[in-house]
């Protein structure tokens, strides 16, 4: 940033890593424009389920995937693809194509994520029933 803009502190010189100095979630604008987040004691900020921030990010690929042959096509080589046409006929960058198929996939993956564990809180459920339907099975035949 240029200047000092909040409390840091010292390496430590053992391992090399830095230490949590600060306590509050901050941003920052950079003079280039771009952003940075400080997040105390966060490791890593994930996309979540952030659908429609991708549709308002990518408005232009989903107007264009509209024209796809196919409603399920992943603009990844499928016959009859408008966004590939777009990409080939130069009308859409192939690095903003690439980046919307990684958040994409990236979305993909935490949905995933959040249904196993949706599904394993319900395989935990029912094992607790069961046992609990076991236990007094055993109450009442003595």
């Amino acid at each position: 940033m240029g200047r000092p803009v909040q409390e840091t502190s010292d390496v430590r010189e053992y391992d090399e890593r830095g230490r949590h100095t600060t306590t509050v979630r901050q941003l920052f604008v950079l003079p280039g424009g771009a952003l940075i987040i400080d997040n105390p004691g966060l490791r890593e900020v994930g996309i979540g389920t952030a659908s429609a921030g991708i549709a308002g990010t990518f408005p232009d690929i989903l107007e264009l995937a509209e024209g796809c042959r196919f409603s399920d096509c992943r603009h990844d080589g499928e016959p009859g693809c408008a966004v590939q046409a777009a990409v080939a006929a130069g009308t859409l960058s192939a690095a903003r194509l690439e980046s919307f198929q990684r958040l994409m996939r990236e979305l993909a993956f935490e949905e995933e994520k959040a249904e196993i564990g949706l599904v394993r809180l319900e395989k935990k459920r029912w094992k607790a029933i069961g046992k609990y339907a076991k236990d007094l099975w055993k109450i009442k035949g003595k």
